[in-house]
């Protein structure tokens, strides 16, 4: 399930890119093994606290770890080291996967699925 991060404005200022960045788990797993082994490279730690954070382990590193490979995912090319970040001024927003978001879509025309007298 893709999930999406908006940093703050001092952070997007400094860095660029779209307001949010999508972290796209199945992107990440489909990564061929020497783009992760550049990313871990230029990471500097195992991408298993990547790996980690995704399961919300809760490590400041692994978490800035996401929200960089979201903004390498976005096409954006910064080092980890460059990408210090106000990590605890992030936003997080989980992005349902398509078939989630067709269970709670509303069955009629109406908006958000609104009762209509008639």
């Amino acid at each position: 399930m893709p999930t999406k991060y908006r940093l703050n404005e001092e952070d997007r200022a400094r860095f660029g890119g779209p307001e949010w960045l999508t972290f796209d788990f199945a992107k990440f797993g489909k990564m061929q093994a020497a783009e992760l082994e550049a990313l871990e490279e230029d990471f500097g730690h195992p991408l298993a606290r990547v790996l980690n954070a995704v399961n919300g382990d809760g490590s400041v590193l692994g978490f800035r770890a996401l929200v960089w490979i979201a903004y390498q995912q976005a096409g954006l090319r910064i080092s980890f080291r460059e990408f210090n970040i106000q990590t605890l001024q992030v936003d997080v927003e989980t992005v349902p996967a398509p078939q989630e978001a067709a269970s709670v879509a509303p069955l009629d025309d109406s908006p958000a699925g609104s009762e209509t007298s008639g």
